[in-house]
């Protein structure tokens, strides 16, 4: 892959990846070595490069794939201020068209414009309503059937705004939320039991994270979490279970996706 080509997600064995500069989006299945590349979509003028968040999942109702793009830029509006707006287009794979709808809601954006969590049919961004977007507010999430957004709280913390950080993963098919209140702190790994109930919310565990700056990247079924250590970037396997770290073999970090021989999209 280029440099600008970017991992979007994977669900059925179905990989997305997309570039964040040409806007171009690339489908492929690994298993059956199948790749679909899809129409380029139209931007508006103010779009810079990079300056784009993309979602992939499947559509139950429809039965078909679905990908969604944002594409951030500022207006002016009457009395010269600056507004943030984020156009979102969706791209279906039956039909091979892209399609605008309505634009990113509640006056936020995608944090750091990272790709969306596909679960439960709906693509999940956690997302800030601040200018930098930088510290999380809540999650937005697109119901890729429904064609709908939906604001979903963050984990409670007895009423107190102390999770400034946090990042958004899938775990057994649940929405996951790793969260901690600096970059040195420990971690909480949360999971939300049933999709879209703010009170499912768990807390599975805590990473012992206060002598790194650590970044949850992925978390496996056997309670193992994926984690890099920053500023160098060091990928390490955190055991939850005794709280130690081992040095993972990656050149750079995986990305997680499972097998399949469907063909039907391409």
């Amino acid at each position: 892959m280029a440099s600008s080509d970017h991992f979007v997600g994977s669900c059925n064995g179905i990989i997305c990846i997309a570039n964040h500069y040409t806007g171009l989006v690339i489908l492929c299945n690994p298993s059956i070595r199948t790749i679909k590349e899809l129409p380029l979509f139209e931007k508006p003028s103010k779009v810079y490069s990079n300056n784009m968040t993309f979602g992939f999942g499947y559509d139950s109702f429809r039965d078909t794939y679905k990908v969604v793009v944002g594409l951030r830029y500022q207006i002016q509006d009457s009395n010269g201020n600056y507004i943030h707006k984020i156009e979102v287009k969706v791209h279906t794979l039956d039909t091979n068209i892209w399609k605008s709808i309505q634009d990113f809601p509640y006056g936020v954006g995608p944090i750091d414009l990272q790709p969306g969590k596909f679960v439960s049919s709906a693509i999940n961004w956690l997302c800030s309503d601040e200018i930098q977007l930088r510290n999380p507010s809540f999650i937005v999430s697109y119901d890729l059937g429904k064609e709908s957004y939906q604001k979903i709280l963050p984990p409670n913390y007895g009423g107190v705004d102390v999770c400034k950080l946090w990042t958004l993963d899938v775990l057994r098919d649940c929405l996951c939320a790793t969260s901690g209140d600096n970059v040195w702190a420990m971690k909480d790994v949360w999971i939300m039991k049933e999709y879209g109930n703010v009170g499912s919310w768990i807390k599975l565990y805590t990473i012992d994270s206060s002598k790194y700056h650590i970044e949850a990247v992925h978390i496996f079924e056997n309670d193992q979490v994926l984690v890099k250590i920053c500023p160098h970037s060091k990928i390490f396997v955190y055991n939850s279970r005794n709280c130690t770290f081992k040095c993972g073999n990656f050149e750079r970090i995986p990305e997680i996706c499972v097998e399949s021989l469907i063909s039907s999209c391409f």
